[in-house]
């Protein structure tokens, strides 16, 4: 079956003739209503339907679907007795269908036979015959009495019953079922085969298949939506709306302020640097590590971290609580880096010294490079800049000093130092 045909929703069942049905269905896509031929037959393939869409131009506008066994023809109602009428005519639908509509297209009449010639006599005899015998019933009928009625003269056709049509709510709902005094709701339904549609209490006339009505209700009030046609009513499930007295709110809390630095971002091993705080509207204040409950409106305190620390700061206030954060680096403290003239019999060179503190490694450009010593004897040809740099935990200081240049080969020296 044609995945077209799905788009249309059968309502009910309008008449059958042996495995052929007429159906009244719905339009899922443009809502509107169809009246839905199925013709059963084991011939019903492409051919059957290429047939039908060539004199589709004569039938209007028509949907026309087939499989293996079935073929399905969907049509506006007003237009479906002169369909199958034009369909019967060009011999695609006959048999148990062609029978509905025998009154309104009758078949042409046979061919009129020559009348064979009788002698006037007869044609009068069988005229004054009945004329005679009527005559005779009249005048010796009795005559209905007095005030009854005269049976009809024809018996009209039987009507076709068919089944009520119901009217359908397909939903009724509310966005909100608890309001405060003053506050609007909206109520939706979606109704189908319903000539009028209201909602009890209070609302009688509304849209009668799809729509919404927006409500300000004064109290809690249960409400239900009532369908109606000629035939059916239809009533949904209630909806009780929960009307509250306006509450009213406390104005909020001021929000709170938190500002939290450090005096500075680095510090010497074995130094110390300030925590610097200031809040607003904050009923207390902690300082983790090492602090637990400080001043809640701001204050210094003194911190000496043996390693790289990160300080948070929590505040917590009516409004609830925000927390800052600040990092102090540890670095090796370099105390001392220098040189000094330092003859050694006769050779005049320099000795630099130093003093780490908190440091795991030092070393020394131009070629010295790391030493666990607290000095040094150097002796360049031409003045030179020496650094030194101490390391911890991935973090580092430097320190400079300049040692002027000696003559080459100077016989008092040492080989290294010459």
């Amino acid at each position: 079956m044609s995945r077209r045909l799905y788009r249309f929703d059968i309502i009910r069942e309008l008449g059958r003739r042996g495995t052929n049905v007429t159906y009244e269905a719905r339009d899922a896509l443009e809502d509107s209503a169809r009246t839905l031929f199925e013709w059963n037959s084991p011939t019903a393939d492409s051919n059957t339907a290429a047939h039908i869409e060539s004199v589709k131009g004569d039938i209007g506008d028509a949907e026309i679907f087939t499989d293996r066994s079935s073929c399905y023809i969907a049509i506006k109602p007003e237009q479906a007795k002169s369909t199958l009428i034009i369909l019967r005519n060009r011999g695609l639908f006959t048999g148990a269908w062609a029978d509905l509509f025998e009154a309104e297209t009758p078949p042409p009449p046979p061919p009129q036979q020559p009348k064979p010639k009788s002698k006037w006599w007869i044609s009068a005899v069988a005229v004054a015959v009945p004329v005679g015998l009527l005559a005779f019933w009249l005048a010796n009928r009795h005559p209905p009495a007095e005030g009854t009625a005269r049976a009809p003269s024809s018996v009209p056709a039987p009507s076709i019953p068919h089944p009520p049509i119901h009217p359908t709510i397909r939903s009724f709902s509310a966005n909100k079922l608890r309001v405060e005094v003053g506050q609007s709701v909206e109520l939706s339904w979606n109704v189908i085969d319903s000539d009028t549609v209201s909602i009890e209490p209070g609302y009688p006339s509304l849209e009668p298949a799809l729509g919404s009505l927006k409500i300000t209700p004064t109290k809690t009030t249960v409400f239900t939506l009532v369908a109606k046609n000629a035939e059916e009513r239809a009533t949904s499930d209630p909806i009780t709306i929960v009307v509250t007295p306006t509450s009213v709110l406390p104005p909020p809390p001021p929000p709170l302020s938190v500002r939290f630095y450090s005096e500075s971002d680095s510090v010497p091993y074995g130094k110390s640097t300030k925590l610097i705080w200031k809040t607003d509207h904050a009923t207390s204040v902690r300082i983790e590590p090492t602090f637990d409950d400080v001043s809640p409106q701001g204050g210094i305190l003194t911190v000496s971290p043996t390693d790289t620390t990160k300080y948070s700061l929590t505040a917590t206030g009516a409004s609830g609580s925000q927390t800052a954060y600040v990092t102090i680096e540890v670095v090796p403290d370099i105390q001392f880096f220098k040189s000094e003239p330092f003859p050694v019999r006769g050779c005049d060179a320099s000795l630099l010294k130093w003093y780490v503190v908190g440091a795991t490694g030092v070393s020394i450009d131009q070629g010295i490079g790391r030493t666990d010593l607290l000095s040094r004897l150097v002796r360049p040809t031409e003045a030179t800049i020496y650094t030194l740099t101490a390391v911890r935990a991935g973090k580092s200081a430097t320190a400079r000093t300049e040692v002027p240049g000696f003559p080459l080969n100077n016989p008092a020296c040492p080989s290294g130092l010459k």
